[in-house]
């Protein structure tokens, strides 16, 4: 991750969603849905226990929407999309996830979600002015 790179900015470029989906990556939902929806919703974050000062653990929420408003359609297309990003994030050393909660979005729309822990380290401090 760089340095003047957010967490969110990291995650959507790391997890590089198909095109074809929208995503959003604040905590800001759009009242309706045509596309499959991610939206990134940063929470917590913590010291790293078990690393050196400087080291974080940030808890992001990413929820994964589904457009469909009839419940059949949108399960099984939620399943596959779910299945997809879960995939995407085993795949990342730095990115993990802890669960995956159904919920209904607005009373209409089903969706994922997903709780994520990503790590981020002390970003390099600089180097000193050489003598001369």
């Amino acid at each position: 991750m760089s340095d003047d790179q957010t967490v969110r900015a990291y995650l959507v470029e790391q997890l590089n969603l198909p095109d074809d989906w929208l995503v959003i990556p604040e905590q800001r939902f759009p009242e309706t849905l045509s596309v499959t929806t991610v939206v990134l919703q940063h929470t917590r974050i913590e010291h790293l226990a078990a690393a050196p000062i400087g080291n974080l653990e940030h808890q992001v929420v990413l929820s994964v929407l589904d457009p469909h408003t009839d419940i059949a359609a949108a399960e099984n297309a939620l399943d596959d999309a779910v299945t997809e990003v879960i995939g995407r994030i085993d795949a990342h050393s730095r990115i993990g996830w802890t669960t995956a909660d159904k919920v209904m979005h607005r009373d209409t729309y089903p969706a994922w979600n997903i709780t994520l822990t990503v790590i981020t380290g002390r970003p390099p401090l600089p180097a000193p002015p050489e003598a001369e």
